[in-house]
């Protein structure tokens, strides 16, 4: 249910759902391990977040 969830926070938010697939592009992109990383704990945080908003929000 919560992956359900979290895929519904973010396909009724158009803007986070674009950044966070910019995050991942980048990050697939990045020629730098670090720089991935970074990019990537940043979509897991937004993606985390998602999961936890409020329901009816």
């Amino acid at each position: 249910m919560r992956l359900w969830w979290t895929q519904y926070v973010i396909a009724r938010d158009p803007g986070l759902e674009a950044h966070l697939n910019d995050l991942q592009a980048r990050a697939a992109k990045s020629g730098e391990a670090q720089e991935s990383a970074r990019l990537l704990a940043e979509y897991s945080r937004l993606r985390r977040a998602a999961g936890l908003a409020e329901r009816g929000r």
